[in-house]
This record gives C-alpha cells, sequence and structure tokens, in this order.
C-alpha cells in the first residue's frame, strides 16, 4: 500500500491592510495606505509521511476592496 495524497480546498473572509511609502528621484516621498474586506479560496495536496507529519503544497487567491 502506497502513501496516499489527498487533496484539500478552503475559503474564507479576509481582512486586508497595506501601506506603501516611496521617495522619487527629486527626493519626494509620498505615502498610501488602505483596508479593506474580501474573501480567499485556497487548494492543495499533502501527504502523511509519519504519525505526525504532513508535507504538501498550498495555492491561495484572495481579493479585497
Amino acid at each position: 500500500m502506497g502513501t496516499p495524497i489527498r487533496p484539500f480546498v478552503g475559503g474564507g473572509l479576509a481582512a486586508v491592510y497595506a501601506e506603501v511609502e516611496a521617495v522619487d528621484q527629486f527626493d519626494d516621498s509620498y505615502s498610501e495606505d488602505a483596508s479593506g474586506m474580501g474573501y480567499y479560496i485556497s487548494g492543495g495536496l499533502y501527504v502523511t509521511l509519519g504519525e505526525h507529519l504532513n508535507l504538501g503544497a498550498l495555492v491561495r487567491y484572495s481579493q479585497a476592496e
């Protein structure tokens, strides 16, 4: 019997906050921040290597406004 590979999917709500600070070539500085609510979906695969050990890969997409 081989080691089974198990797929999984998930999703949920996301609260997002981002802040950017930049300086241009004239040494002027700019900053902006924003926050929003959104969602995420995810999926992947994992394999059980031992009683308390899993190895896997996850892909997640999120979007917020």
